[in-house]
């Protein structure tokens, strides 16, 4: 099972459901029903496990509102500015 490093302040939204999807820089080796289990980044104190139910590659110009509300963003540039400074 691989880790995913998220930060702190993720968590409620995805225990809440309004955080359904992850946007990572780079191609991962991730199919379909993989197990992930997303840690803490700044202390691995806090984890929960998902299942991958979609995958799709695509460029930083490419990404929608629609990923970036599914990420728990109001906007899609509050998405792209949150992965710019990360």
């Amino acid at each position: 099972m691989d880790f995913l490093k998220l930060r702190k302040e993720m968590f409620p939204v995805i225990y809440s459901g309004k955080k359904t999807c992850t946007s990572r820089q780079g191609i991962r080796n991730f199919t379909l029903y993989d197990k992930l289990i997303f840690v803490a980044a700044e202390d691995n104190s806090i984890h929960t496990e998902v299942i991958v139910t979609n995958v799709r590659y695509c460029k930083f110009d490419e990404l929608t509102k629609e990923e970036a509300v599914k990420e728990g963003y109001e906007s899609l540039e509050e998405l792209k500015e949150t992965l710019k400074k990360i």
